[in-house]
């Protein structure tokens, strides 16, 4: 059976009862409702809902039936409906050429028909009027965000489709601009003017023109705005639109503060001391309109009224207006003074609103009770809610239930709650807000809001009802007894989800609200709302973009955002942008859900947020211990309590860091544009050594940053050094480790300076303060002026009023002095904007930062140091290149601790290992087992001190053998995976001498491969030659002209390691030290020289060599004669052969050693020496040599001369 014959056959089977009423569209439904207590009420409710019109005759129901059905579905000509199923007054595909609307406005998808035909059927089933298909939603921001959620899980859940309701947003330029979620969750939206909401949101012609043009169902007008204004009921009905929330005398009577005073005073409810305490109206003025004469007895119009009220009251006392709402149109005063300072700001927060005035209720708390309540004289009080955390008279945190009364008294409250509804023919959803007193136990009557709040889902989640669901089902006419959820609440049979509405509404019987009880919760619900406001400057609303906003949500805690990441919050916002919930089975367990959540909230942008202070008052004693008022947080602001700062030294590297980071990006960025526009960049590029100099909370801290490497810092303050590692995120962060913990740093600069967020937490690092300037701290509209230009204002006085989103709010002066204007008044201004100078009294009264001459704390290494060799050798060969590549070290440090690796037999193998653990399971398991095998062996042996030496040659010829077999692209496959392994063995081949070569030579390489660039040009030159050769990829410029910069610590480190390493063998290097020689600017002398040096040392090396060869015994073909030549030739060479043969004193082979002393004899006294004289002895302390001179030799040694006589003389000399 089609789901049309189900609706007919639905419609038809129900009794068509003689009580019908008439739905605002002009069709009838027959009435399922319990009959009204009494005929007065009821003849009210219609004159309410129904206009007085009559039934209209059964042809022409039956015609309108078909009309709604056009082009939807066929139905049979006989086929008749008492459910009027139109989507409105008028067919949307008329023409729209007042408003811009997007989206799809006729849909001709199955899926939506069989939606829409089940919405008639689900309307009929359960005793409605007026099926809903399409609502526009008269508002933005969080209430449209949330209701739309909730409509589409009622949808989906009811329908099976979430689109079943067809959701309709309105948008301004604004929203647009922003991104604003509820124009992405809507099927369709329509552009409407932007600036302030009286020219969109809660402009009523607009918004029925909106309705009207469209072709609604339904408009939801949500809280703020429009929502109170009983006007835009009235104009929706006339054009036959459902509104959805009460009827426009219900709003004037009680959505009126000062209405819903009197009739609460009427009705029996008590109030606290007013400015209407002594207005005393009939309970039965209460249906109707108030008496104008009566309610004007209870405002206040001017300001001598206002202070006189004041006076009776008592102080302290507030200034009310009476349709101000969220914080907006109120205002604490303690004198008269200050009622005529902030009388005139109530009035223009909330223009054209009476104003009243009621006695503070000091140390009391906030509870509210929500009601439903249906056109049937129905009201269910959805249990109670706790709202006494408050900063300026708006929520910041709601529990409920309420624990801090008892259970009596709760129920108290609801019933009251529920006569006042009643008393007026409430329908809709509504709050009704109590001032408890702890001490006292009595409550008093505070307002009735006539709509639903924005701390509703409170609400829904301890009740398991969704409210703008049920609002939606009482707007088709449903009675609340046929509302699952309603039955689940009360414990009823046939309650449950949305998902059985076909069982209740064939199995549910009524029930009397007034004879049962509801459930009570099992659990609590804490909720926090986050702002876009300052609680360091005194909750002061921001607007800007949303660069990030990250939660997750869990069973226990759930959250709605109105923007998302890359939106933003603009002038004409509200300041709420999201709504973060957590259920516990008790109020405990409720807030710590709740603060954990909060923590891990990630909110960036332009904008500042509640998020962190919020935290602290979740953690605050007073908080868990229930001992609040709704004065509480006021007094927390009045002594500066501030939310939970980074320590100190953590806000003072992660600064400084961020500082060092964004100047080296900048001017990285700056050196690139030059290069790519073709122009000559600076010869100096700053990026290793900077000064920076902060300003933290009267503290003003200098740290100077050096930069060792990639990321790598080392920060010094006062004789002390931390280091620390930075590295950025794709998000625009910085990732900062310290002290072995890791910590994310974002920054947003505004006027005020630079707003670190680090771990959550937020931190400002100041401009320097100049109290003669005084600056627009966000985007505001300045209002007026409340000093003459000119004249002198006081220190902390204020001077100005702005408006920042809808808040009025004043400027106060930084010092005292003679002011002058800068700005009009009514212009608008952005952040860093100059509102006006001040000529001060005083200029060296100013207070400034302080140096701060304290140290870091000890800190350990960013991240711990491993002790195994192999590790450190990784480290120090690391921090080696960090050199080369510009940046700063200690190089004694670093060539040591190499030195050091390198000589240590154990590091092969530990390579080895490492490698290996990373390769083991991809390599070829033979390959693998034998490696293995092998490798034990030596291993072991090394271990017990039989082998020292690490089998390279061995290990090597294994994997070749290995990789001899397979295929071509086997081999190929595997050569690559081997290839770290065959490049760590070849390093080895030669021992650790050869390792140490290969590691030296590469450095040296490194080092060159810089140097010899700017060796023989003009370094302009040698840029803009670098500049063509990587003209795709600039930044390789730049590593290699800050490699340049560091040619001083590069030329340290190359010497070092030539000390170190190259100076025993200095053969092995040959070639590189030829180009180190040959390196010719004065910045390269000394290594120049050094590598000279080595040369020389390099072919004394080769002589010694030379000489040893020819006095060897080298082959069989060599005879004792050539020996002697070679010798001769010697002793008579051209060449300086002394120091070699000198060197070759201690010579191994003994032969050898005998020929190169007797040669060294024989050049130095040939020819006065007697032929064959030169006779050798070996000892143990040295060989000992004699020989005899000829007649007349002069000895020359020591510088003096002496002829020996006689014919000869012995001589004898140790070796």
């Amino acid at each position: 059976m089609s789901q049309l014959g189900l609706a007919a056959t639905a419609s038809k089977a129900l009794p068509l009862l003689p009580n019908r009423q008439r739905s605002p569209a002009g069709t009838t439904f027959p009435s399922s409702a319990l009959p009204r207590p009494s005929n007065r009420r009821k003849s009210h409710t219609r004159s309410l809902r129904d206009g007085g019109n009559e039934v209209s005759d059964a042809k022409k129901h039956s015609q309108s039936v078909r009309q709604g059905l056009a082009g939807i579905i066929d139905i049979p000509s006989d086929a008749v409906s008492e459910v009027d199923i139109s989507h409105g007054p008028k067919d949307p595909r008329g023409p729209t050429d007042s408003y811009q609307m997007n989206g799809i406005i006729n849909e001709t998808h199955n899926g939506r028909h069989a939606s829409g035909s089940m919405v008639v059927e689900f309307c009929a089933a359960l005793g409605g009027k007026t099926p809903i298909h399409s609502i526009l939603v008269a508002n933005n921001g969080m209430a449209a965000t949330k209701f739309m959620r909730s409509v589409r899980t009622w949808a989906n859940d009811t329908f099976g489709s979430e689109k079943a309701i067809h959701l309709i947003a309105m948008a301004t330029p604004e929203d647009m601009r922003i991104n604003a979620e509820h124009i992405r969750l809507a099927d369709q939206f329509v552009e409407v003017p932007g600036g302030t909401n009286n020219n969109n949101y809660a402009n009523v012609q607009l918004i029925v023109e909106i309705a009207e043009r469209v072709g609604v169902s339904a408009v939801w007008p949500g809280w703020g705005h429009a929502s109170e204004n009983p006007e835009l009921p009235d104009a929706l009905t006339a054009k036959g639109i459902v509104f959805l929330g009460p009827p426009a005398t219900s709003m004037n009577a009680l959505g009126d503060k000062v209405g819903s005073a009197l009739i609460a005073q009427a009705a029996g409810v008590p109030t606290l001391a007013w400015s209407g305490s002594h207005v005393e109206v009939p309970l039965e003025c209460c249906l109707d309109a108030i008496p104008e004469e009566m309610y004007r007895k209870a405002c206040v119009t001017t300001t001598e009224e206002a202070v006189a009220s004041c006076q009776v009251v008592g102080y302290p006392a507030m200034i009310k207006a009476s349709w101000g709402g969220g914080g907006k149109g109120i205002r604490k005063v303690h004198n008269d003074d200050e009622v005529r300072a902030l009388f005139k700001q109530v009035q223009g927060e909330v223009p054209g609103s009476p104003i009243f005035i009621m006695r503070l209720a000091s140390q009391s708390r906030h509870l509210e009770v929500q009601l439903l309540c249906d056109q049937y004289g129905n009201v269910a009080a959805l249990h109670s809610r706790d709202c006494s955390v408050q900063r300026r008279h708006q929520k910041i945190i709601e529990e409920g239930p309420v624990t801090v009364a008892p259970r009596e008294t709760v129920k108290a409250l609801e019933q009251a709650a529920r006569r006042l509804a009643k008393a007026v023919g409430y329908v809709g959803a509504a709050t009704v807000e109590y001032l408890y007193s702890m001490e006292t136990g009595e409550y008093y009557f505070l307002e009735l809001n006539p709509r639903l709040q924005v701390e509703h889902p409170v609400t829904e989640w301890i009740a398991e009802v969704n409210l703008p669901a049920a609002q939606v089902a009482v707007g088709m006419g449903i009675p609340l007894w046929q509302i699952p959820e309603i039955r689940r609440f009360y414990g009823m049979d046939y309650g449950g989800g949305y998902d059985i509405w076909r069982k209740t509404a064939a199995l549910a019987a009524p029930f009397n609200f007034d004879e049962v009880d509801s459930l009570w919760p099992k659990g609590h619900c804490v909720a926090v709302r986050i702002t876009s406001e300052d609680p360091d400057d005194g909750f002061k609303p921001t607007g800007g973009k949303v660069k990030e906003i990250s939660f997750k949500s869990k069973p226990n805690v759930w959250a709605y955002f109105s923007v998302k990441s890359g939106g933003g919050i603009h002038e004409f916002a509200d300041s709420q942008f999201g709504h973060v919930f957590a259920y516990g089975l008790s109020r405990p367990a409720a807030i710590t859900n709740m603060s954990l959540a909060l923590k891990e909230i990630q909110i960036r942008g332009e904008i500042h947020s509640n998020v962190d202070y919020t935290v602290d008052l979740l953690n605050a004693s007073d908080f868990r211990e229930n001992k609040i008022h709704t004065g509480w947080l006021d007094t927390r602001i009045a002594m500066r309590v501030q939310a939970e700062r980074p320590p100190w030294y953590i806000s003072v590297v992660g600064g400084a860091l961020y500082k060092t980071v964004t100047t080296n990006a900048a001017t990285v960025s700056e050196y690139v544009s030059y290069l790519t526009k073709g122009q000559i960049p600076p010869k100096h590029i700053s990026l290793v050594n900077s000064t920076v100099n902060l300003n933290i909370e009267g503290s003003k801290y200098t740290i100077e940053t050096v930069r060792t490497g990639h990321g790598r810092y080392k920060l010094r303050m006062n004789d002390s050094t931390v280091e620390a590692n930075v590295q950025s995120l794709c998000d625009g962060g910085l990732l900062m480790q310290l002290d072995g913990n890791s910590h994310v740093i974002y920054a947003e600069e505004e006027a005020g300076g630079t707003r670190l967020q680090i771990n959550g937490k937020t931190c400002l690092l100041q401009n320097d303060h100049d109290p003669s300037k005084l600056l627009a701290e966000t985007p505001c509209k300045l209002l007026r002026f409340l000093v003459a230009d000119g004249a002198h204002v006081g220190a902390d006085v204020p001077y100005a009023e702005v408006e920042v989103m809808k808040m009025c709010m004043p400027l106060l002066s930084p010092a005292s002095g003679v002011i002058h204007c800068m700005m009009s008044e009514g212009q608008a201004l952005q952040a860093g904007d100059l509102i006006a100078r001040l000529d001060l009294d005083d200029p060296s009264a100013v207070k400034r930062a302080e140096p701060f001459d304290g140290m870091f704390p000890l800190m350990d290494l960013p991240v711990a140091a491993s002790s195994q060799v192999h590790k450190r050798y990784a480290a120090s060969l690391n921090a080696a290149r960090m050199v080369l590549a510009g940046y700063e070290h200690n190089i004694n440090e670093v060539v040591q601790d190499l030195v050091c690796c390198l000589d240590n037999p154990e590091l092969p193998f530990l390579q080895w290992d490492e490698l290996m653990s990373v390769l083991a399971t991809r390599l070829p398991r033979n390959l693998k087992s034998e490696l293995e095998d092998k490798y034990k062996e030596y291993k072991l042996n090394f271990y017990h001190g039989k082998n020292k030496d690490f089998p390279s040659k061995l290990l090597r010829d294994i994997v070749e053998e290995n990789l001899a077999y397979g295929s071509e692209k086997e081999k190929a496959t595997n050569e690559r995976l081997v290839e770290p392994l065959m490049n760590l063995l070849k390093s080895y081949e030669g021992g650790r001498e050869s390792h140490a070569h290969f590691v030296v030579k590469s450095l040296f390489e490194e080092y060159l491969t810089v140097e010899e660039l700017f060796s023989d040009g003009i370094q302009s030159d040698v840029i803009e030659t670098l500049r063509h050769q990587h003209s795709k990829d600039l930044q390789k410029v730049v590593d290699i002209v800050l490699s340049h910069q560091g040619v001083r610590n590069k030329a340290k480190l190359v010497t070092a390691l030539m000390e170190k390493l190259v100076y025993p063998n200095p053969g092995a290097y040959r070639d590189l030290l030829v180009r180190f020689s040959s390196l010719n600017h004065k910045r390269y002398y000394k290594l120049a020289l050094k590598a000279s040096e080595l040369l020389e040392q390099t072919k004394l090396s080769e002589l010694c060599s030379s000489i040893a060869r020819s006095l060897s015994d080298l082959g069989m073909h060599k005879g004792e004669m050539t020996i002697k030549d070679s010798m001769e030739d010697l002793v008579s060479a051209p060449l300086p052969v002394e120091d070699a043969l000198i060197s070759l004193f201690d010579y191994s082979d003994p032969t050898v050693q005998q020929k190169v002393i007797v040669t060294y004899i024989s050049r130095l006294y040939q020819p006065h020496l007697v032929k064959d004289s030169i006779q050798m002895k070996f000892k143990e302390s040295g060989a000992i040599v004699f020989w005899e001179f000829s007649e007349g030799h002069v000895d020359t040694r020591n510088g003096q001369g002496a002829i020996l006589g006689g014919k000869c003389c012995y001589c004898q000399c140790l070796f």
